[in-house]
């Protein structure tokens, strides 16, 4: 796709990115425009990358010091030698930030330099956040954030904004002006999407050309799965932003602009909106039929149903229905909770989903902090925080019931249509019923300690038991596949020892020696795993560590435990 400016009908001075994105127009800028424009965010990147170095040296000093008997750390064999000789914190720390490629020469293999290293990064200059479609010769001010490192041209809200989150809650940013540059202009980012479309999950950097609209997508939009909690890791992030006093370098365009406050209102509305969502606009149907289609940022073809490679002369499955009732969902009944089109997993949800609703809850409350404090707006201010009691009001109403097999013994259910109807599982990806202490909900602590010993036992049809490790996986990956975010979510929600160092080595152990997190894992077998770099649990990972660290509980204990690597061949499963 080659862009050649803007039309004579997009040349308006003064007009916003988002509002140049729903008029249809594309913009561009030069090459050696372009080509300064990378050089300026090379030297951004080099500089957080130099911040964040120093930060991780920091931690890993004081994981190697104070040992009896040992010169230089943690005993050999032992999950805390592991972690510092394989570099599994710096991995993961680094990871997310910037792809392996640009921070860790020769760990991927990748062959890339210059220019597509730099956008390739999770990173953003003044005017957006570049993503890997740019990086082929395609750059233009509205580019998003690379989010997996493993996807190319897309940019999830929850993705990027969970990852980022790491480098500011740990306090980097707030030591570092180039980082803090990178989170704000992802951030400003966000908010342009959402204002193009506020039920889209993940966008694109280079518009498609095709008015197909497989999973929504069309313009800017990638895929328009509902998904709530996207938009609510954006606040999360600029509310850690606004408390950590960061401050970016001079002549970086503020974070809290019109912009970002029209995105804080429509999401606010649309959130009261969907709590009745039986009047709802939104449709999610997929009336593809077999198309194998060109993407923006590669020479590739895919069928748009299944994100198969493919070519012309392939017949593509078509697409199905995904929601019930014409794209609308189940039929469902007013909560106080909103309306979530498909969980964080990506699975189809169309119901009221407790932990998504436990994160919005959280998420208003920050709304409202930013709305009062740094707009000056109590009318948006008591809106948000009314949001919030309203869902939580709906989750002890409607969320709770009983444990299968034991009445009287309270559990949050996974998710509800507010007419009896109930879905009583937990899925691995954040959040979940287990994370929900981790992104800050205070829900009924009997029902929270429950809900938490139900999770973690064989009752959850999505926990597995195998050789290897025991733990919960996901709808989104068949079979007894656990996932390395579940099993960090189960030792950063923990104030038990032993439970955290059982999860630390049920981590380390099924890592295949890479020293990365992936996506998921055989429950007895460590090297059959997903996606071998996904950037998420790298952060999550890192984050989890810190936070054990500073609370005193990643005792010397833990890290002596042993380590024993669970697979002997590296054998990727598959990825998605």
């Amino acid at each position: 796709m080659t862009k050649t400016g803007f039309p004579s009908s997009c040349r308006l001075a003064g007009v916003s990115m988002w509002l140049l994105g729903l008029l249809g127009c594309t913009p561009s800028i030069s090459a050696s425009a372009n080509s300064a424009r990378t050089s300026q965010l090379a030297a951004a990147l080099a500089t957080a990358r130099s911040d964040v170095l120093a930060h991780i040296q920091t931690v890993e000093k004081e994981l190697s010091s104070g040992w009896a008997g040992a010169s230089s750390g943690p005993p050999a064999g032992s999950i805390g030698a592991y972690l510092l000789d394989n570099q599994v914190f710096r991995k993961a720390a680094m990871f997310s930030l910037f792809n392996t490629t640009f921070l860790n020469e020769g760990i991927s293999g990748a062959t890339d330099t210059g220019e597509e290293l730099v956008f390739q990064a999770t990173g953003c200059d003044d005017s957006g956040c570049p993503g890997s479609a740019d990086s082929r010769g395609n750059s233009d001010q509205s580019g998003p954030a690379s989010p997996h490192a493993d996807v190319d041209a897309d940019m999830w809200l929850r993705d990027s904004g969970a990852q980022m989150h790491y480098y500011v809650a740990n306090g980097i940013a707030a030591k570092s002006p180039a980082l803090t540059r990178i989170a704000q202009g992802l951030l400003r980012e966000h908010a342009r999407y959402v204002l193009l479309d506020s039920y889209a999950n993940s966008f694109t950097g280079a518009p498609f050309a095709s008015t197909s609209r497989i999973m929504r997508r069309g313009g800017f939009v990638n895929t328009g799965n509902y998904e709530p909690d996207g938009w609510c890791w954006s606040v999360l992030l600029a509310h850690a932003l606004w408390e950590s006093n960061a401050t970016a370098p001079a002549g970086t365009p503020k974070l809290f602009d019109f912009t970002f406050k029209l995105a804080l209102e429509k999401m606010v509305i649309q959130f009261k909106l969907e709590q009745d969502h039986e009047h709802s606009n939104y449709r999610y149907v997929q009336t593809d039929s077999g198309h194998c289609s060109s993407r923006p940022g590669t020479t590739k073809m895919f069928c748009d149903a299944t994100g198969q490679e493919c070519t012309p002369d392939v017949t593509c499955a078509p697409s199905p229905g995904i929601l019930t009732r014409g794209g609308l969902g189940n039929l469902t009944s007013y909560t106080g909770m909103t309306w979530v089109g498909f969980r964080p997993s990506d699975f189809e949800c169309g119901l009221f989903n407790v932990p998504v609703n436990a994160m919005v809850a959280v998420a208003m409350r920050k709304t409202a902090d930013l709305c009062r404090h740094v707009y000056a707006d109590d009318t948006l201010a008591t809106l948000a925080e009314s949001l919030a009691i309203e869902i939580e009001q709906g989750i002890t109403t409607f969320g709770i019931v009983d444990a299968p097999g034991k009445p009287g013994e309270k559990i949050y259910a996974y998710s509800t249509d507010g007419l009896g109807n109930h879905t009583i599982i937990d899925d691995a990806n954040t959040p979940s019923l287990l994370s929900l202490s981790y992104f800050g909900f205070e829900g009924d602590p009997v029902v929270m300690k429950n809900t938490r010993a139900w999770v973690l036992s064989e009752r959850n049809p999505w926990y597995y038991t195998g050789t290897c490790a025991s733990g919960m996986g996901s709808s989104h990956i068949p079979g007894p596949m656990i996932w390395p975010m579940a099993l960090i979510s189960v030792a950063i929600t923990s104030q038990d020892e032993a439970e955290i160092g059982r999860a630390l080595q049920m981590i380390l152990n099924s890592d295949c020696g890479t020293g990365f997190m992936h996506e998921s894992f055989s429950a007895s077998d460590g090297c059959h795993f997903t996606r071998e770099y996904f950037a998420w649990p790298n952060s999550y990972f890192a984050e989890m560590l810190e936070k054990l660290l500073a609370e005193g509980m990643l005792t010397k204990a833990i890290l002596s435990l042993p380590r024993h690597q669970c697979g002997s061949a590296k054998k990727p499963a598959f990825s998605l």
